[in-house]
């Protein structure tokens, strides 16, 4: 028992002094070292109010540039949502393709920046760097369209970037073109800004808009009304009736006797005459059936009729 008492003291007693040396070794490990700040922390950790400032920036810019790559997406330059216009894309296709394959397309009316080279491959390249000069056609070009649209006007590659990736699948030559002709930076930017502005030219002389791509206002296309309606253009014939209430014209005046039979005023109130003489209608002629040579007998044939009444409303009267 004892020998176990004894061992069991020696354990603790080691372990008590390891506790007290380490706790004492970090003590001074502490002293020497000089205190570190809490601001460099922050830095080193990336949680520095300026480096989460800057790092909200960094993301709202990129948000921003994804959003504004697909912006000019939308259509092809040859297409169009203008329904009344779609047998005019095969056309413009078709002349934008060709585009490609001419190389002063990229040489203006933008004036193409030079490339870096060396000296020795100067000479090498004088015939590339005199088509880097603008052609006066593509100018003439450039004053026809004048004013150009927004983004055509301050051109950004950036805003053009899903628009060049659907073009370079529709054109294999254009690839090839823009790896030898485009070196990036300026010269990259210039590159797309003249393919991009005689794309635009070929649509208007195809017929299509520009501003439908290229302006910051959508533009609305509304099918026309059809103007040859069921009906529209049928003659339309009016018919005026005129009825000569004959109870009017001839009522007896207020010093007239009434009759004194109920017989008699009911007759004299309310006239029944047969429907072919009671009504007396005069219907307006039309343009077609109007003709000089019988106004004369239709007058008579009223007058005829206007008198053969009254001659029979005197008699009425009378009895």
């Amino acid at each position: 028992m004892d020998s176990w008492f004894n061992i069991d003291s020696l354990k603790s007693l080691t372990e008590k002094v390891n506790a007290e040396s380490i706790k004492e070794f970090t003590e001074r490990v502490q002293s020497a070292l000089p205190k570190i700040d809490d601001s460099l922390i922050e830095k080193l950790t990336l949680t520095s109010p300026e480096l989460a400032e800057e790092r909200r920036q960094i993301d709202n810019e990129e948000r921003a540039k994804e959003a504004c790559r697909n912006s000019l997406a939308g259509l092809l330059p040859w297409e169009t949502r203008d329904p009344d216009r779609d047998i005019l894309v095969d056309e413009c296709r078709d002349a934008i393709l060709k585009l490609s394959r001419d190389r002063s397309t990229f040489s203006g009316p933008y004036p193409m920046p030079k490339s870096k080279i060396s000296a020795v491959d100067n000479e090498q390249s004088n015939e590339s760097h005199d088509n880097n000069e603008p052609s006066q056609e593509s100018k003439e070009k450039l004053e026809k369209l004048e004013p150009l649209p927004k983004h055509l006007q301050n051109f950004s590659l950036d805003a053009h970037v899903g628009l060049i990736e659907r073009l370079l699948k529709e054109d294999p030559n254009l690839v090839k073109v823009q790896m030898s002709l485009s070196a990036g930076g300026e010269r990259e930017r210039t590159f797309w800004r003249n393919y991009f502005f005689h794309c635009a030219y070929t649509r208007y002389e195809a017929g299509l808009s520009i501003d439908e791509i290229w302006s910051d206002d959508p533009l609305v296309f509304v099918s026309p009304i059809p103007t040859d309606l069921p009906g529209e253009n049928d003659e339309e014939t009016i018919i005026f009736q005129e009825t000569v209430n004959v109870k009017d014209m001839n009522e007896p005046k207020s010093d007239q006797p009434k009759p004194a039979s109920h017989d008699a005023e009911s007759n004299v109130s309310d006239v029944d005459v047969p429907s072919d003489r009671n009504d007396f209608e005069m219907v307006g002629e039309t343009e077609g059936d109007h003709t000089p040579s019988n106004d004369g007998d239709d007058d008579d044939l009223a007058n005829y009729e206007l008198d053969e009444l009254e001659a029979e409303i005197a008699r009425e009267l009378e009895d």
